[in-house]
């Protein structure tokens, strides 16, 4: 049994986490947090993060940054202001991944609420 429950889903959980460090920056306010999933969760996390940020890095690869056009999370307009989304994810027994995207307002709330950053 792990020493402390998945943040996501609150419940004691058999093996070894994951951790996902997530952040919100916008100007010199920056929310972040530090976030411990259990594997179940890590598969939900990720598959998240990958279907709407931009994958920077995976171990040693680098990968080229497209321009953004809009919100990464719903596609919304952002020519006005946005924030930036960094999220640096270490799944068990798998290679460091880092992602960025911009988002919206209304999505930045989203994702400030959905992990409860600070």
């Amino acid at each position: 049994m792990a020493f402390t429950a998945c943040d996501l889903h609150g419940q004691m959980y058999r093996g070894g986490a994951s951790t996902v460090f997530l952040a919100l920056v916008n100007g010199v306010d920056r929310k972040s947090k530090r976030v411990k999933l259990c594997k179940d969760c890590m598969t939900l996390t990720l598959d998240d993060i990958d279907s709407h940020l931009y994958k920077v890095s995976e171990g040693d690869t680098f990968f080229d940054q497209p321009e953004f056009l809009g919100c990464s999370w719903d596609g919304s307009d952002i020519s006005n202001r946005s924030t930036a989304f960094f999220a640096t994810v270490y799944p068990r027994g798998m290679s460091e991944r880092q992602y960025y995207g911009q988002l919206c307002d209304s999505c930045r709330d989203l994702i400030a609420q959905r992990w409860a950053l600070k």
